[in-house]
C-alpha cells in the first residue's frame, strides 16, 4: 500500500508545546525522527489537551481524497479537558466519521474511567477500537510490560504496540479491495 504518516502531539496548557501537528509525509525515515523527538513530560492534573489535538488531527492534516483507509492511532493516558471550551471531541468524532475517519485508541499508563469512556467512545463511534497497554503492575506503568491491566475487560491477549498497530492497520487494510 501507498502509505503516509501524520503525527500530532500535545500536552497541556502552561507545557513546553500545546499542540504540535506534522501533516503527512510518506517518508517513513523523516516520521520516525519526528516521533523519535518525542518525550512525555509535563502534565501535573490528568486531563490533557486531547480535544485540541483531535481537532487538529481531524481538521489539519492534509488526509487524501476518498477510496483511502483513514486512520488515527491516538496513545494516550489521560482524558480531555472538558473545562476549556470547544473543540470537543464528540463533535470531532463525528467530523472523523464525516470524513471516513477511524480513531484507534491505546489507553496507556493507566488511563482512568473517565478517559476509558471517552477512548472507547470515539473509537465505536468512528469505526475504529479502543485498546490498551498491559504492565507487570496494572496499577504501576513504570513496572514495565507485563499482562494486567486497570480497564474492564475480560479474555484480551498481549502484544508489542509495535506488533499491535501493524495488526489494527493490516486488519484496516484487509477490508479494502486488492489493486
Amino acid at each position: 500500500p501507498d502509505v503516509c504518516y501524520g503525527l500530532v502531539a500535545y500536552r497541556d496548557r502552561g507545557d513546553a508545546f500545546f499542540v504540535r501537528g506534522a501533516d503527512f509525509t510518506n517518508d517513513l525515515g523523516a516520521f520516525q525522527s519526528q516521533l523519535a523527538q518525542l518525550r512525555a513530560d509535563g502534565g501535573g492534573d490528568k486531563p490533557e489537551a486531547l480535544n485540541e489535538a483531535l481537532h487538529t488531527a481531524v481538521h489539519r492534516l492534509s488526509w487524501r481524497g476518498d477510496g483511502t483507509a483513514r486512520m488515527v492511532v491516538l496513545v494516550a493516558d489521560a482524558a480531555p479537558h472538558l473545562d476549556y471550551g470547544s473543540p470537543y471531541y464528540d463533535s470531532d468524532a463525528a467530523a472523523a466519521l464525516a470524513k471516513g475517519i477511524k480513531l484507534f485508541a491505546v489507553g496507556a499508563s493507566g488511563l482512568e474511567p473517565a478517559g476509558e469512556y471517552v477512548f472507547r467512545q470515539a473509537a465505536q463511534y468512528t469505526g475504529g477500537r479502543f485498546v490498551f497497554l498491559t504492565y507487570a503492575n496494572a496499577h504501576d506503568p513504570s513496572s514495565g510490560p507485563g499482562r494486567e491491566t486497570v480497564h474492564e475487560v475480560r479474555n484480551y491477549s498481549v502484544e508489542t504496540l509495535d506488533a499491535l498497530i501493524v495488526r489494527l492497520v493490516r486488519e484496516e487494510m484487509a477490508a479494502w479491495p486488492k489493486a
